[in-house]
């Protein structure tokens, strides 16, 4: 154990040191060739390049935009950096689509519980347009990997709204992809409320069914040839759902285990962790500081490897059945190092109980109450009536607790 914290406090400290070299030197001031200098100064009309999978919700798009000329009097100039539009539904825009585009160009928005612009400094996005102009003047020719992709992402989120009637197709879209287009903002808030946000999130669980199941497909290759399949999958599948922290995260983990194997050397979660971690840092420092789905996932990741462990020698009570004790170790590992990251704004933590017994409780009554004639409608309960059950419940469970160690003793 001392060996894992001594590797996790040099890996960090290298990494925090990276971060600080490569913020000062992003730390600069825009100029005239720079789209962030037009920050604030007007409307502008644009061109620019989509350089990134268009990001569709229910009701609206977001299109990451490499600018490449913006308009002054009569002339086109040249201009650099990334603008985020968000704008309506239609026209459908694609990737590696250019684009022509008018509107008012702005900074990022900040307030005292969120800063849009520390997020978006993440993908060196310096500006934004809301609801612009657009027109589609052309298309990069050139072959692309990632656009291929992305159309069969598309191709195959249009299948499933074929399969599955409305909301239904967008929640399995969200499932397997990580897409959040069509789902239903009630819903979403559903969700939110109940703890199960992380349902329609793209994880880790989600690339180990992948390469389990490529691993499947492929038994009957040889065992050189079945794990470069899977290393090939998880980088694949990483790209289709949208290259998220925790996606990513999940597969350089996989990669790593596969080229393990292929070397024939022994295997560390804690290893493969700190590698991971190391090269997102090292790739994009920002992500330290500013992406909160990295925080959480490398979070929960590191609880599930130090104290799963302990709790499941603790928990020797809890019976193995539909593994119970597995369950509940992981979820308590988890929750007690993401703490730090779930709290209300006056600063009371209340992650661990929102999303281990509150969530819980939520659930089952939830799933419950949807059997024919299991719920009654009652339209008031005088609050010692309520106190009077609930103290007969536990007098119930008390007594068949004594009962056992009558029998026991006799």
């Amino acid at each position: 154990m001392a060996k894992y914290f001594r590797y996790g406090i040099i890996a960090f400290i290298f990494g925090v040191f990276i971060s600080h070299v490569i913020f000062n030197a992003y730390d600069t001031v825009s100029d005239e060739g720079e789209i962030g200098f037009y920050n604030g100064k007007g409307i502008f009309a644009l061109r620019g390049t989509i350089s990134a999978k268009p990001d569709r919700r229910r009701d609206h798009q977001k299109l990451t935009v490499i600018a490449e000329e913006i308009q002054q009097g009569d002339i086109w100039i040249p201009v650099s950096g990334k603008i985020l539009l968000r704008t309506e539904l239609y026209p459908i825009i694609n990737y590696q689509d250019r684009i022509e585009f008018r509107g008012k160009v702005e900074a990022p928005y900040e307030d005292e519980e969120f800063s849009y612009k520390d997020y978006l400094s993440l993908f060196d996005i310096e500006s934004t347009m809301y609801r612009p102009n657009i027109i589609v003047i052309g298309k990069i020719d050139r072959f692309s990997l990632l656009g291929v992709i992305f159309r069969l992402g598309d191709l195959i989120a249009q299948r499933l709204n074929l399969i599955f009637p409305g909301t239904h197709s967008a929640l399995v879209a969200g499932i397997l992809l990580g897409a959040r287009t069509g789902i239903d903002p009630v819903l979403l808030e559903e969700f939110q409320i109940t703890g199960l946000t992380h349902i329609i999130a793209v994880s880790g669980y989600n690339v180990a069914i992948f390469m389990v199941g490529v691993g499947m497909l492929t038994r009957f290759c040889k065992r050189r040839t079945q794990v470069v399949c899977m290393i090939l999958s998880v980088i694949f599948f990483v790209i289709l759902t949208g290259l998220s922290a925790s996606v990513v995260r999940a597969g350089i983990m996989g990669m790593l285990a596969g080229g393990a194997i292929l070397a024939g050397r022994p295997r560390s979660g804690m290893h493969l962790l700190f590698v991971a971690a190391f090269g997102m840092i090292l790739w994009n420092p920002k992500v330290l500081i500013f992406d909160k789905g990295f925080q959480l996932s490398y979070a929960a990741t590191l609880g599930l490897f130090l104290l799963t462990p302990h709790f499941e020698r603790w928990l020797q009570k809890i019976p193995e059945r539909f593994e119970m004790r597995g369950i509940l170790s992981a979820t308590l590992s988890a929750q007690i190092f993401t703490l730090r990251f779930i709290y209300l704004p006056s600063g009371l933590i209340v992650g661990f109980w929102t999303s281990s017994v509150i969530s819980f409780v939520i659930n089952t009554v939830h799933f419950l109450s949807k059997i024919p004639f299991a719920a009654i409608e009652v339209l008031y309960f005088e609050w010692w009536m309520v106190v009077g059950a609930y103290l007969w419940i536990a007098l119930w469970i008390f007594s068949l607790r004594l009962t056992n160690l009558v029998h026991q003793d006799a």
